[in-house]
């Protein structure tokens, strides 16, 4: 190899030196940055130059940007604030309607923002993240009915109205468990709560009266703001206390002091006829009273459910999460976000509440994966490395000025 060689092999290597401490500083400057990926580099060797007799080999780099690693998981107690365990990042698009450009995060620091999208002055609020890119996922159903097709075209922002009033639903059943007193002489008022078809909170009363018949009873529903259109009920229990009679659900047919009616399916079969007072252990039934919004919230599946005054929750959106063949494929932009490209392979769209393949945890933030001592031993190594090529270069310099010199 002649002494030109040592210019090739010197300068590349100073190049691509130069090239991994510009990634170093990236992952240093970047280790408290929430969803930052490291930038790795890579060396080879590259044939610069070829002669008859010799060949000039220097070196040259790659880069790879470690998606697939992630970073500690840290606690925050921000409700918005998203982190995914496993595989999957989130879907985020610039437009509202989604039809700006389509970006992947694991930085899952998300914002209320709140927008009057509709132009009808009315502002819902929608999560945003620090590029102002909109949280993308699948709407959830009124009956809690969800599909989740792989499909990118298929997402919307998530987004709710905090000046949302959730709508009174009537009663329609109502079971319970509990004690009827197997040594009552005289009727025994049952009281349960329930709700008209505008959501208010009424009394549904049923008279327990003992007959002269062992273990057999006569109900009598009633209420005080209206009037029951049903026959008093014949209840029967087994010598042991046990619920006997009827055997399905009865309807209670009630007309409100206010016109409207309501029927609702009366279920005593958990009912026990045992010593000692009237009591209501438990009562299952539907229906609520209207109330407004009190705040948002995701569980570990991703769902995003409004919660309201009466204690009611409402399902609103589930978080979209995407995986891809090779996650390290994919084109690093501002704000640590991702674009797909060819090489990072094809793209699945995934909840996780059915893949098992991720949890969100919300209330936390998955930090940087840097590694700050790792990241100073490179740094020093690629000191060395670049100084000694650099003596290498200095010392050839030297070298053919002296060749030049002689006469």
């Amino acid at each position: 190899m002649s002494i030109w060689g040592a210019f090739t092999n010197s300068s590349s290597a100073m190049m691509a030196q130069s090239t991994a401490m510009g990634s170093i500083s990236q992952n240093v400057a970047n280790v408290n940055t929430t969803g930052y990926k490291k930038q790795d580099t890579a060396f080879h060797t590259m044939l610069s130059e070829t002669t008859a007799r010799f060949n000039f080999f220097g070196v040259d780099t790659s880069q790879t940007t470690r998606v697939d690693v992630g970073g500690p998981v840290v606690s925050t107690g921000m409700w918005a604030d998203l982190s995914v365990n496993g595989r999957g990042m989130f879907v985020v698009n610039s437009e509202i309607d989604g039809s700006g450009d389509t970006l992947f995060t694991r930085s899952g620091d998300f914002r209320e923002q709140a927008l009057d999208a509709n132009g009808d002055g009315a502002s819902e609020t929608y999560l945003v993240d620090d590029n102002g890119y909109f949280l993308m996922g699948w709407q959830i159903d009124p009956d809690g009915g969800i599909d989740t097709p792989d499909d990118i075209t298929s997402l919307q922002a998530l987004r709710f109205e905090k000046a949302a009033q959730l709508e009174g639903t009537p009663t329609t059943r109502i079971a319970m468990t509990g004690n009827v007193p197997s040594e009552a002489s005289r009727a025994e008022p049952m009281h349960l709560p329930c709700y008209d078809t505008a959501g208010n909170v009424r009394t549904l009363t049923l008279e327990w009266q003992p007959t002269d018949v062992q273990n057999q009873w006569t109900v009598t529903p009633m209420v005080s703001d209206g009037t029951v259109s049903n026959q008093p009920l014949t209840v029967i229990f087994g010598a042991d206390g046990s619920f006997v009679s009827p055997d399905d659900a009865t309807d209670v047919g009630i007309t409100w002091s206010d016109g409207t009616t309501s029927t609702i399916a009366l279920d005593l079969s958990g009912l026990e006829q045992l010593s000692g007072g009237m009591q209501v252990d438990s009562i299952d039934g539907d229906g609520n009273e209207a109330a407004w919004m009190m705040n948002a919230r995701f569980d570990t599946g991703g769902v995003l459910s409004a919660n309201y005054a009466n204690g009611e929750s409402l399902s609103l959106y589930q978080v979209a999460l995407a995986d891809f063949t090779n996650l390290n494929g994919l084109d690093e932009m501002t704000g640590n976000a991702f674009a797909s490209t060819a090489q990072a392979g094809t793209m699945s769209l995934f909840s996780a509440t059915s893949s098992g393949k991720a949890a969100i945890i919300p209330g936390t933030l998955e930090a940087s994966n840097v590694d700050l001592a790792d990241e100073f031993t490179r740094m020093i190594t690629t000191q060395k490395a670049y100084s000694m090529n650099a003596t290498v270069f200095k010392t050839t310099d030297e070298m053919t000025r002296a060749a030049g010199e002689l006469k």
